[in-house]
């Protein structure tokens, strides 16, 4: 290893003892293990590695909330469209009992005379 910082090389062989000496059974080593060809790939190409865990869960709970504000949209759409079609059914429904009334009351008057 060099005087002062490791290499890309050298983090990256660091990275993978890390993985060697974590185990399978141990609670970073998969997730390590199955990052690290990003990992390593960012270290190449010069760019910043993302595995920023506070980042990942900021991004995943404005996800959630994201999802949360969708799921309540789509309950309230639903809401109005029921409360409209409840509304129109009862239209009907009136509209249905007006027609009748007035067909039984035209019957009732013929049978009166």
């Amino acid at each position: 290893m060099s005087s002062t910082f490791p290499t890309k090389t050298e983090e990256i062989a660091i990275l993978q003892t890390a993985v060697t000496q974590l185990g399978r059974h141990s609670y970073c080593g998969p997730w390590l293990e199955s990052q690290l060809p990003v990992i390593a790939s960012e270290i190449s190409s010069d760019l910043t590695v993302t595995a920023d865990f506070r980042a990942a869960r900021r991004e995943s709970e404005a996800l959630i909330e994201a999802a949360k504000a969708n799921a309540a949209e789509i309950v309230a759409r639903a809401e109005r469209d029921a409360a409209r079609l409840r509304d129109e059914a009862n239209r009907e429904v009136a509209e249905i009992f007006r027609a009748a009334r007035a067909q039984l009351t035209t019957l009732a008057s013929r049978l009166d005379r």
